[in-house]
Order: C-alpha cells, then sequence, then structure tokens
C-alpha cells in the first residue's frame, strides 16, 4: 500500500505530500490542478528516466519521496538483500530521489544509496502504470511468469523454494569471499588481536555505555557538583537558612491553628514544606558525597570513555556496530588458519543446499504445469467467443539447469489464430491489440 507521496519542485508544484488512506483512491480534479504531475512523481520513484527540464522554479533540485508498506516483505526484502540495500523495517519501503540541475542524481532506499536501475527493478514489484502500451507487457516472459503464478496461487510453495535458494545464494557469496581472501601476514593478525582486545577489555553493552556515559558527565563536573551540592545543603540547612526560617514560621502558624480552616491548611502546608526543604538539603549532602571522586577514578573513567569515543570513531556510533566489527576481526583471522579446510566444508554444505531445492522446484514446476492448463482452457474458451474459430494458446513451461529467483522453471505464453499455423511467442505473433 502507498501510504504518502511527498513533491518538491516538480514542475509547477512547489511542495505538497499526499496521503493515501487503505482501499481504491481516485484522484480528479481540473486541467492544471496537478494529476499528470503526481503520475510523473510516481514515474520518478519507478525508476523512470526523466529530462532535468522537470525541475521547478523554486530551488534547483527535484525531489520526491514516499513511503509504501506490505503485509509480506519476503519478496521486497529478497529484491533489496540481493541489491546490497538494508531491508524493510515493520513492512516499511522508504524511496527518495532527487533530480538536480547541476549535480548528478541521487537515489535512497530505505537509506542506503542506490542505483537508477536498481530503481526501476524495484519498481517493477510495487507499481503498475496502465497505459495505452499496457498490453505489450504481455509480452515479456517474466510478465507471463507472474501472471501465471498469481494463477496457480502457489505463493507457499514459492516461499519454501526462496527460502532455501537464499539460503544456498549466502553460502555461494562466503565461498566467493574466501576464495577472494588474501593471506594475512602475522603483523596484521597481531594488528586485527589487539584491536579485538581493545574492544573486549571495555566489554561495551547498551547498559555499561549508557552507564559509561552518565558517569562520564560526573567525573568532568565533580568539583563543581561537589561544591555547589555542599552549599545548597548548607544554605537549607544553615543557622540563618531556609530551614531554620520555616521552622520559625511554623512556630508562630501553630499558634494560629485554631483562628479558621485556612489557618489549620497553611500550618499543614507549611509543615510539609519543613520536612521537604530538610530532605532536599540532605539529597544535596548525598550527592556531594557520591560524586566526591578521587583523581584516580577520575581518570579511569576518561581513560574509559576515551576508549569508546575511539571505537565509535573506528566502527560506528552504536554497540551492535562495535560488536559486530569484533565478531568480523575474528572470523579473518579464523578464516587464516585453514581458508581451504573452511572452503571445502561451505562447498559441501551447498551441495547439500543445491540437493534440498530440487524438489523445492519440483513443487513449484507442478503447481505451474496444473496452473498452465486450466488457463490455457480459459483462454481458448474466451478466443472462441470473440470470434477465433480454431484458436490455439499455449504455455509453454521450461525447467532451468541452474537455481534462481524463478523457482527453477519459466514459461512462455505461445498463441495461434488460425487453423493450421503453429503457436509462436505472443512477442513473435501478437500485435498490441
Amino acid at each position: 500500500m502507498l501510504e504518502f507521496v511527498k513533491i518538491s519542485n516538480l514542475a509547477l508544484m512547489d511542495c505538497e505530500t499526499v496521503e493515501f488512506a487503505e482501499g481504491f483512491t481516485v484522484v480528479t480534479g481540473e486541467t492544471g490542478a496537478g494529476k499528470s504531475v503526481l503520475l510523473g512523481a510516481l514515474a520518478i520513484l519507478a525508476g523512470n528516466r526523466v529530462a532535468k527540464e522537470i525541475v521547478g522554479k523554486y530551488s534547483d533540485a527535484t525531489v520526491v519521496q514516499a513511503q509504501l508498506s506490505f503485509a509480506d516483505t519476503t519478496e521486497i526484502d529478497s529484491f533489496l538483500e540481493e541489491n546490497s540495500l538494508p531491508l524493510c523495517e515493520d513492512g516499511a519501503l522508504v524511496i527518495s530521489r532527487t533530480i538536480s540541475k547541476t549535480k548528478s542524481g541521487r537515489i535512497v532506499i530505505n537509506g542506503g544509496i542506490s542505483t537508477l536501475a536498481t530503481l526501476a527493478k524495484l519498481g517493477n514489484l510495487w507499481i503498475d502504470f496502465h497505459g495505452a502500451n499496457e498490453p505489450q507487457k504481455l509480452f515479456s516472459e517474466k510478465n507471463q511468469l507472474q501472471m501465471l503464478d498469481n494463477f496457480a496461487q502457489n505463493s507457499q510453495a514459492k516461499d519454501a523454494y526462496l527460502s532455501a535458494y537464499k539460503t544456498y545464494s549466502e553460502t555461494l557469496k562466503q565461498i566467493e569471499q574466501l576464495r577472494n581472501t588474501k593471506k594475512l601476514s602475522p603483523d596484521e593478525i597481531e594488528f586485527l588481536q589487539k584491536r579485538i582486545s581493545e574492544i573486549e577489555k571495555l566489554k561495551p553493552t547498551e547498559e555499561s555505555i549508557e552507564e559509561l556515559e552518565k558517569l562520564s558527565k560526573v567525573a568532568e563536573m565533580s568539583s563543581d557538583i561537589v561544591e555547589k551540592s555542599s552549599q545548597i545543603a548548607s544554605l537549607l540547612l544553615s543557622e540563618n537558612g531556609a530551614s531554620s526560617m520555616i521552622a520559625d514560621s511554623h512556630r508562630l502558624a501553630s499558634s494560629l491553628v485554631e483562628v479558621s480552616d485556612d489557618a489549620k491548611n497553611l500550618f499543614e502546608r507549611i509543615s510539609q514544606a519543613s520536612v521537604e526543604i530538610v530532605d532536599i538539603a540532605q539529597e544535596y549532602e548525598r550527592m556531594a558525597r557520591s560524586c566526591n571522586m578521587s583523581a584516580s577514578e577520575i581518570e579511569q573513567v576518561r581513560q574509559k570513555m576515551s576508549t569508546w569515543l575511539s571505537l565509535e570513531r573506528k566502527y560506528g556510533a552504536s554497540v551492535a556496530d562495535v560488536i559486530s566489527a569484533r565478531d568480523e576481526m575474528k572470523r579473518k583471522i579464523e578464516m587464516q588458519a585453514d581458508i581451504k579446510g573452511a572452503i571445502d566444508k561451505l562447498l559441501f554444505d551447498s551441495e547439500k543446499q543445491l540437493k534440498a531445492l530440487a524438489p523445492l522446484a519440483n513443487d513449484v514446476l507442478k503447481t505451474r504445469k496444473n496452473a498452465a492448463t486450466k488457463l490455457s482452457k480459459s483462454i481458448i474458451e474466451l478466443l472462441a467467443l470473440l470470434g477465433f474459430k480454431r484458436p490455439k494458446f499455449e504455455i509453454d513451461i521450461q525447467t532451468q539447469a541452474e537455481p534462481s529467483l524463478d523457482c527453477g522453471s519459466v514459461c512462455s505464453f505461445k498463441f495461434s489464430a488460425n487453423a493450421g499455423h503453429e503457436p509462436l511467442a505472443l512477442a513473435k505473433i501478437a500485435s498490441s491489440g
């Protein structure tokens, strides 16, 4: 579902955000209202090539942004992962495209920089434009396969295959990475070990770093906190301080308690204030004691904080980034011990995974063949109603030698309008009508 589109400086439009609700949406308006601009914005997000002349007069760049939500992101996430892009969070896909008059454009998908070619491929997964050339989409065998799968309602069989294919693909990537891994020198291994030791000595966790950051602030202001907290406590509890004045007021107020209900209420409030003042003063005294850090303690905190800031600069701003970097360095060292053995193990795993794909591909193939038979029959019946005397329509399904995102098989729609002619692929025999 398309949730919203934000358009900035596109043609004559300055800045507008269009939000969409669930269900069917119709956009109407007189000429010049912006309907074509909205459609153009969607085309930009779908990866269409556009001229820089579309940039409006309000700034040097056009920016179009959109957020889409999916109940099931399996297909989208698979595509994103293959193109090294961040996966969807909470079912949301966020796309932004900038077209500049003076600079090269920029495309961001879920926060990751991407290319126009990738954006165009992604567009095929979430939007369809229906116009005069729409029937020509039937010529694409990829679209034909999608139509057949939609008719077959075989998402369960496809999901099982794609899940196994993802595992198999990841194993192949690991093998390729290992094959391209260079042999580390002893100095390089020692360097990595020192960096790992630096991280493990600090033992960073979300809780420990949060506590360290708080403690660092206290350490840097320790003397100031002790001095001012002590002064506050002294001012509140001294002979002429607030506590003493409230005590005097309390004694005077006690003599007026019987005068009226108002006097009684005021007396009670002074009593509460007296207790509160003493409590506040004691809290400041405790703060002064707890923050009274020695020079060695302050230096220890500073060193820990300096180490953490250094790790942030090297590996990323979060604890997860630092831990991930540590694990990756460990993996590099471990791989050095026996790269060939690691490759052999992964090759063995990949062979098992490849064998496991075969029956899953066969399950998908069965659903496609059954659907092809039913769909072909239905189309022939419809063609007869349209006046074709002896039409032929076939869905030719071919298995693939290698695993792929097509789940092990592809199809081709073939058609013949006249008796005695063998069916040919739609792209070779059918007109756009």
